[in-house]
């Protein structure tokens, strides 16, 4: 009989707990602790009176929608380690190929509340046209991968195209590298939101670094999604990164961060411990961080399948069927969760306005992605761009220099005279600055005689801040 998760409603975990690293890693041990109730039982159906729609064309061009079923590729696994024995050999290729056992009860942070969700699969089990989405930073873009079906959203869109074949789905990846959750607040209508879907699996835990409002901007994007137009169902996936020394690799032990874990408990969303279940299975001596790492925080092609698989285990856990009836969970008040309003009353200004004004030395972004909505500049001339920001309280700018950019950036507000300079040299990731200068009308001006840069998005609070 089928094991089906039915989550604690309104539990608040504090996912607080400390690696003991010793020079031999293998021998620590990880107290695990699963944070679902499990019930020996199988779910219900219940379709109602669902329609199939119909559903239009979609256009194979736009980057944005994904219309070919992909599979993790499991006949190039990574090769057997000198002297690796068979039994370790067969264990790590089962991790990598998502064929694990037992996932749910290592990596299920918390089961949430998933009555959206399985209301979602109810419908498609019938048919229709759903949009899957995944929002976050450059893991959820798929950053060092070498094709875009290898990313983990794409192989749980795959799923969904399986286990509901009746049904057409859509896929939008909303990832832009190196954006945290306080730029994540600025761009989520355009990025994400606009494309009305109907689940969002959203990241963005390892991209914290210098951001002091984590609980703040966090909630305010999952009050964002969960109050959207179609009332999306939303799940969250914790990822990780490492840091190395002489020894090896070892984990940074504030993953996930306290705020983050706060944020998915209160707004009882179902979350994913990516961090958890992949340094259980390194210290378990099952895995070595390089087997499903391109770097020290973008997974390879195997860790975005060990994503999926997760999130997968997770997702076949509760496919309705019509055996057992289990009552829908009612919601938590979120318009009691959110910390402040700073984050809600925002717009994010992209090329897409017809009315901003730029000069020949400034190039327009080819708008296929989150990558790409801004403008662009090369060392010559000065590069202008004049925009407005009507009933403004604040502007900022999504910006990155190249790291050998040598120049300067300078903001004015054409309606007081003030002005704002940016040095190249402030940054070579990408960088939300805020301007502080009052008025409407700007003039950005940017003179380089050495490397690149790019504006991202105009980041714009109409509220109070």
């Amino acid at each position: 009989m089928r094991k089906v998760y039915v989550p604690k409603q309104n539990t608040f975990v504090l996912n607080a707990f400390v690696f003991l690293l010793t020079l031999v890693l293998i021998n620590v041990n990880f107290s695990l602790t699963s944070y679902a109730s499990m019930i020996n039982s199988i779910q219900s159906q219940g379709p109602g009176e669902a329609v199939v729609p119909n559903i239009p064309e979609v256009n194979i061009d736009d980057p944005f929608h994904i219309l070919d079923n992909h599979d993790f590729d499991n006949t190039n696994l990574i090769q057997k380690r000198q002297g690796e024995d068979e039994e370790h050999f067969k264990k790590r290729n089962d991790i990598l190929g998502g064929h694990d056992t037992g996932v749910i009860d290592i990596a299920l942070e918390s089961g949430g509340n998933n009555t959206r969700l399985i209301e979602m699969m109810k419908k498609a089990q019938v048919g229709g046209e759903y949009t899957i989405a995944c929002y976050g930073g450059s893991i959820t873009y798929g950053a060092l991968l070498e094709h875009e079906h290898e990313r983990f959203g794409e192989l749980v869109v795959s799923w969904f195209r399986k286990t509901f074949p009746k049904s057409r789905f859509n896929y939008v990846n909303s990832g832009l590298g190196a954006s945290n959750t306080e730029m994540g607040c600025y761009r989520i209508e355009r990025d994400l939101l606009q494309y009305k879907p109907d689940f969002v699996i959203v990241d963005f835990a390892v991209n914290t670094s210098n951001v002091e409002n984590i609980y703040e901007t966090y909630s305010t994007i999952l009050y964002k999604i969960l109050k959207s137009e179609k009332r999306p169902a939303v799940c969250a996936i914790n990822f990780t990164y490492a840091f190395k020394d002489a020894v090896g690799y070892f984990p940074d032990v504030t993953l996930p961060k306290g705020e983050i874990l706060r944020a998915q408990a209160e707004f009882n969303i179902p979350t994913l411990n990516y961090h958890k279940y992949v340094w259980n299975k390194i210290f378990a001596g099952e895995l070595s961080w390089p087997d499903f790492n391109a770097d020290y925080i973008h997974p390879n092609k195997y860790g975005h399948n060990i994503a999926a698989s997760l999130i997968k285990a997770y997702l076949e856990c509760i496919v309705p069927n019509d055996q057992i009836v289990v009552p829908p969970q009612p919601e938590v008040n979120y318009d009691v969760l959110v910390a402040s309003s700073k984050f809600m009353n925002v717009g994010y200004i992209t090329n897409e306005d017809q009315t901003i004004i730029f000069n020949e030395f400034m190039k327009k972004s080819s708008n296929i992605d989150c990558y790409h909505r801004g403008w662009e500049y090369s060392e010559g001339g000065e590069g202008e761009i004049i925009f407005s920001a009507p009933n403004q309280k604040r502007v900022g700018l999504m910006i990155l220099f190249t790291p050998n950019a040598k120049g300067y950036l300078e903001v004015t507000s054409l309606d007081v005279g003030a002005q704002t300079y940016i040095n190249s040299e402030v940054s070579d990731v990408l960088k939300l600055f805020y301007l502080n200068l009052a008025g409407e009308k700007f003039r950005l001006a940017t003179k380089l005689i050495q490397g690149s840069f790019k504006i991202f998005g105009i980041c714009v609070n109409y509220g109070d801040y």
